[in-house]
This record gives C-alpha cells, structure tokens and sequence, in this order.
C-alpha cells in the first residue's frame, strides 16, 4: 500500500467521524456551556493518548515545544471553542461548511510561513468547493445564523494556524505521544478561559447517559483516536493536500444532521455537497507528467 493511499485512508475515516461529531457536540450544547464541553472533552481525551502512550519524554528543544504549545491553543482551546459558539448559533450543516474553508487558508500560511505554494489544482478545487460552501450559507440569512457563521469562519482561521504549528511538531516521529502533549497545553491553555467566563464545571448532567455516551464519542473517537489518524494523514500526504479533505466535512455533517434531527437536505445542499466532492477531486488528482515525444 502506497504511502498516498495509506494518506487517503488516515484523513478519510477521520473526516467521517469529524463531520459526525458536529451533531455530537450540539446534543451537549443542550445541556452543557461551550467551554465546558471542551474542557471535558480533551480532558477525557488526554486521559485516553496518556493510557495508550504513558511515558514521558523530555522535550528535544524550545523551538518544538512552542510548536506543541501553539498547536494546542489553536487547535483544541481556540478552534473548540469558537465552533461550539458557532453551534449555538447556527445549524451544523453550516458549521461544517464554513469551517471547510480551513484549506485554503492553511496553504496561505504555508505559503506566507514556509514559502510552500500550493498548486493550480489545488487552487481550483478550492474555489469549485467554496463555491458549494456558499450555495447552502446563502440560505442561512438570519442575524443569529450570520452569527454563528462568523465564529465558524474564525474557527476556520484557528484550525489553519494549527495547522501550520504542527508542521514542525510532526517531525517528532511518534504521533499518539505528539497529541497527547497538544492535548496538554490544550488543557493547560483553557482552563484560565474557564475562570474568565466563570465556566461552570459540575458533573451533574453527566448523570443523563445521552451526554455521557455523546461526550465519551468525542472525547475517545473524535479527539483522540481522530487528532493521531490526521495527523498521520499530514504525514502521508503533507498537511496542505490532507487539509483538503475537510471539503468533505459537509457531506457528512448534512447526512448526519437530517438523520439525528432532521434538518432538511436542499437543493441547494444537494448541489453545493456535489461541488465540494468535484472540488475535493480536483485538488487530490495528480497532475499527470507530458511525455518527451519519441525522436
């Protein structure tokens, strides 16, 4: 199995769960405050990648550790957060959309970082992509939902930055342990928000079995198993052509959306997740060498 192949794989199954997980996270926005169902989350999380790989590994140097520690804050603390207010606000149809928006922006920060631009491709399947993210936003016209997309938008912003810090945490070689520290300053990094907006972190609506089966699936699949199976796909096939993956996000949060509360899938929805599909083609599709004519 080739290393592209191995990359497709990695990002798909994460995709699958991350676009699921939206649903997830708004059955707890019910019952929990935004803040606290990441701090619970990734405490959980943390507690998972630390029973997998509990050893303790004495950081090489400061230039990687500051790398974890952006990663964290723009990954688990920022992006959470931001999408769980985006939640809020908006449906989880138009969460997932916005938020595919993240590619693009990461190849502008590692084309401005670590001068890496990205192709024609991939800059085409963007546009052919965004163009059936703006299709179904185009329906969200609403003050509140326009809102929501805001934050969505911003978290999109935070997950391309995180993107850009684990370039050089990846080089750590060992990814469980890699997360588990991103998990760490993750943690480390929320918990002064939580005394901020004076966050409540009771246990009590723990005692519903929906929150707690829904907050163990984002704590141990889509947080733990998920950051390491992305961040294998980045190895695989680079973190700008892995990010293009997340087009896919929306086809799966509509699906899982019309299933668990049966928000309606459009027209619109219907042509703009063909278009993210095509877009997604698109960007993955190598381009194919001319050969030399013959002589």
């Amino acid at each position: 199995m080739t290393d592209a192949v191995k990359g497709r794989l990695y990002a798909g199954f994460t995709i699958i769960i991350w676009g699921s997980s939206l649903t997830s996270a708004q059955t707890l926005l019910s019952e929990l405050d935004p803040l606290q169902v990441v701090v619970f989350r990734f405490i959980l999380g943390y507690i998972t990648l630390f029973a997998i790989r509990p050893r303790v590994k004495t950081p090489k140097n400061l230039r990687e550790e500051l790398s974890l520690f952006l990663a964290g804050f723009f990954g688990v603390t920022l992006y959470m957060f931001l999408q769980n207010i985006a939640l809020r606000f908006t449906s989880a149809a138009n969460v997932s959309l916005i938020t595919s928006a993240a590619p693009l922006l990461t190849a502008w920060l590692f084309a401005v970082i670590y001068r890496e631009k990205p192709s024609k491709r991939f800059l085409i399947g963007f546009c052919v992509a965004i163009s059936g993210i703006f299709l179904i936003v185009y329906e969200d016209s609403g003050d509140s939902g326009l809102l929501g997309d805001a934050f969505a938008l911003l978290a999109s912003a935070s997950w391309a930055a995180y993107g850009a810090a684990m370039k050089n945490a990846l080089s750590n070689g060992d990814v469980i342990e890699t997360n588990r520290r991103v998990f760490f300053y993750g943690i480390i990094t929320m918990l002064p928000m939580t005394v901020a907006f004076r966050t409540p972190l009771s246990l009590a609506p723990l005692k519903n079995p929906v929150i707690t089966l829904n907050l163990l699936y984002l704590s141990v699949l889509s947080s733990a198993a998920c950051f390491v199976t992305w961040s294998k796909a980045g190895e695989f096939l680079g973190v700008v052509k892995a990010s293009s993956y997340l087009y896919l996000t929306p086809v799966v949060t509509i699906i899982t959306s019309f299933i668990a509360f049966g928000e309606k899938i459009t027209y619109l929805a219907a042509a703009g997740a063909i278009l993210v599909l095509l877009g997604l083609y698109i960007s993955d599709k190598k381009t194919k060498r001319r050969k030399p004519l013959a002589h």
